[in-house]
């Protein structure tokens, strides 16, 4: 086929799924703390207008969790809008730790990648939670650990 000239082509383009349409970061600095064993949002949320209801976000995130007092499980997760968890019904990240005496603080650096599927093309917000669990009277935090920002970043995969 040969062409001289300009073509108009129109229509959709099929078969390029998985193309980084957009992207969206959020850092911060600022650390969320609770003694509950119920979730509580963090500080780490961000959000993203898809441009396709059939897209997938990626969600890339990372933060140091800390554990301290007599804490000996704490457990993240991440949601979208106010508590719709984008993991099904498991945790996405769980740790295991124990705390040697009241005044001991342990600082975890964390990283989890999650795929959601909002199908939606209106604003999306997404929200790292956390809560305490399995200790006797305990504090866990999620976030900044004065010397590393925590971050989020969205992504919308084409399909």
């Amino acid at each position: 086929l040969y062409v001289s000239g300009d073509i108009t082509v129109g229509g959709t383009v099929n078969g390029l799924g998985g193309l980084v349409l957009q992207t969206v970061k959020f850092v911060t600095s600022t650390r969320t703390t609770t003694t509950g064993t119920s979730y509580v949002n963090s500080a780490v949320t961000a959000s993203i207008t898809p441009t396709s209801a059939t897209s997938k976000i990626l969600i890339l995130c990372s933060a140091s969790q800390q554990i301290y007092d007599y804490s000996t499980e704490m457990n993240t997760r991440v949601v979208r809008g106010a508590s719709t968890e984008v993991t099904g019904s498991y945790r996405i990240y769980k740790t295991f730790l124990i705390s040697e005496g009241a005044t001991k603080e342990l600082w975890v650096p964390t990283a989890f990648t999650v795929v959601d599927e909002p199908a939606t093309t209106s604003a999306t917000t997404y929200t790292v939670q956390l809560k305490a669990q399995g200790f006797t009277s305990g504090t866990v935090a999620y976030g900044s650990n004065d010397a590393n920002a925590s971050t989020m970043i969205l992504m919308e995969i084409s399909q």
